[in-house]
């Protein structure tokens, strides 16, 4: 059996993250400071100027980017039986992606942070499987394949955000590169 086909893809991101903090200014009377939150930011306390809403936001890139990827793919596969009890399935992929994060000054406040180059690359990833069936229920099935890792957009700014795995906080690389991982499995099966 022959299979190949092809793909395309592009993704454009805009992100935007703005900071803001309520802060009090060493002016807020002790009795204020107790009460439930819906009476502690009422318009009364901001009004008298007890608390004030200021802006944290970095400048220079540091809370703003556009970003793309674009990926062209091609791949092709070719499945036999190779025996009455060896089966074999054997392809490649071809990649090419362009991967970009440019970081947006939101104040006009000078030079944006410092960005890598577009991460431009073209892979060929092959992939074998051989499944050798010696009894009816039974089979041992041996893979190995290469594949890519890209960075996220968000890892690739510079900027801070929460990485939700670790409850880490984490400032983006724009030097990052992709991963490449080579896989291999082998394994018994008995149904």
């Amino acid at each position: 059996t022959l299979n190949f086909g092809a793909a395309w893809s592009e993704t454009d991101r805009d992100a935007v993250s703005r900071e803001f903090r309520l802060l009090s200014l060493g002016n807020l009377p002790f009795y204020e400071r107790y009460q439930r939150p819906d009476y502690l930011l009422s318009d009364y306390n901001i009004s008298q100027g007890y608390l004030t809403l200021r802006e944290t936001t970095g400048g220079t890139g540091a809370a703003a980017n556009d970003a793309s990827l674009e990926t062209r793919a091609a791949y092709v596969e070719v499945e036999s039986q190779l025996t009455g009890t060896v089966r074999a399935s054997l392809g490649v992929r071809y990649e090419d992606a362009t991967q970009e994060v440019q970081p947006i000054d939101l104040f006009g406040e000078g030079q944006p942070l410092p960005t890598a180059a577009p991460l431009e690359n073209d892979y060929f990833l092959p992939a074998l499987t051989l499944t050798w069936n010696f009894a009816d229920n039974q089979q041992l099935r041996f893979a190995a394949s290469q594949t890519i890792a890209r960075p996220q957009f968000r890892e690739l700014a510079p900027q801070q955000y929460l990485d939700l795995d670790n409850d880490r906080l984490v400032i983006g690389n724009p030097f990052l590169v992709d991963s490449e991982l080579l896989n291999l499995d082998a394994r018994y099966e008995w149904y």
